[in-house]
């Protein structure tokens, strides 16, 4: 019978200490996921402020090469930036067939405003543009990631 009880205690052991990995997992990736999060909107602030820069109607003084560098190191970040009337004006790392096709472009658009506060550009007094952007991929995956792990864990636990 001694055996039996060692066997019980070496279970639930086990089940504490991967309860103990996953929760300790999953509470660093979520805190993880949220500093990136807070990252991709700073850098999304900082491609609004280029972009506004960008189409002021006096762009002279400022340096126009540092503005481009901006815009075009945005390789991770879907963005698309779009009229008062919501016409697309201009997107990156967004699927082109996305952006073609009006039904999946509603959708993504609507995706975007719920998730993000669409940043506003006052271009001029009269014209406003707004940016709308979600998640990239790698903090998508990193959100996805300590339950993925939770999983592999149980398996590792019932077997």
């Amino acid at each position: 019978m001694d055996v039996y009880i060692k066997k019980t205690r070496w279970k639930l052991f086990l089940l504490l200490l991967g309860s103990i990995i996953a929760i300790i997992s999953i509470v660093y990736s979520n805190y993880i996921a949220e500093r990136l999060a807070d990252e991709e909107r700073k850098k999304v602030e900082l491609w609004a402020e280029a972009m506004k820069r960008l189409t002021a109607s006096n762009p002279g003084g400022q340096d126009i090469d540092f503005i481009f560098k901006v815009i075009e190191n945005n390789e991770t970040i879907p963005v698309i930036v779009v009229d008062e009337k919501g016409k697309v004006i201009f997107f990156r790392n967004v699927d082109s067939t996305i952006v073609n096709d009006k039904p999946r472009l509603n959708k993504e658009l609507k995706e975007m405003a719920e998730n993000h506060e669409p940043i506003e550009i006052q271009v001029t007094e009269e014209i406003k543009q707004y940016v709308l952007f979600k998640d990239s991929i790698l903090l998508q995956q990193l959100r996805i990631f300590p339950f993925v792990q939770l999983f592999l864990i149980i398996v590792f636990i019932g077997l």
